[in-house]
């Protein structure tokens, strides 16, 4: 017997959004249909994002594909984070990827950090405009960690020796006069160790 893996592939055209179009396109198999995919906001990581249903579309360039457009004027629609899905027979798969300002007040190092259980984690976050405000963290919408304004370094961080599944979801940096536009994200992803 010969079991099939599910191919997936998401395509995120501009994760700093400015005011230009963007698209986010979910692309499977030459041999899986485009029912098996699906592309949508993941409502439980990212508090106050747009909650209006996206629009997805089939993508004439693939056959295999479907997306999602923002056009320059909706670019404000787009923050947030987003899951492309693809099922096969019982088995999901899902890819992650995050949309932000690109003027937000602070920078991922990387949309997504993928670690083992029991691994160090760095979630780490550039400054890209200095205030005098103290610096926020949240995870999932909770608030976890703050700088004092005198203190805010070029690189805020959060450490975690030894990572544990219940620390997987979505960071985001801000100052805390800052809002849902002007905060940074990145989500970390922990597995479990497989010997």
């Amino acid at each position: 017997k010969v079991e099939a893996a599910l191919d997936l592939i998401l395509i995120n055209s501009f994760p700093l959004v400015g005011n230009s179009e963007t698209s986010l396109i979910c692309i499977t198999s030459k041999w899986r249909s485009r029912e098996s995919i699906t592309i949508d906001r993941d409502q439980e990581d990212v508090a106050n994002q747009h909650r209006e249903p996206l629009e997805v579309s089939e993508d004439s360039k693939r056959a295999t594909a479907k997306m999602v457009m923002w056009k320059r004027e909706k670019a404000s629609e787009t923050i947030g984070a987003y899951y492309c899905e693809g099922k096969l027979k019982d088995e999901v798969t899902r890819i992650h990827t995050m949309k932000m300002p690109r003027g937000a007040s602070f920078h991922p190092v990387a949309l997504t950090v993928t670690a083992n259980k029991g691994e160090h984690v760095n979630i780490s976050f550039i400054r890209m405009a200095a205030k005098e405000e103290d610096a926020v963290i949240y995870k999932n919408g909770s608030f976890i960690h703050s700088v004092p304004r005198h203190e805010v370094p070029g690189e805020l961080e959060v450490s975690y020796p030894q990572v544990q599944l219940q620390d997987a979801g979505v960071y985001s940096a801000r100052y805390i006069g800052g809002n849902l536009f002007t905060s940074a994200y990145t989500r970390l992803i922990v597995r479990r160790k497989f010997l």
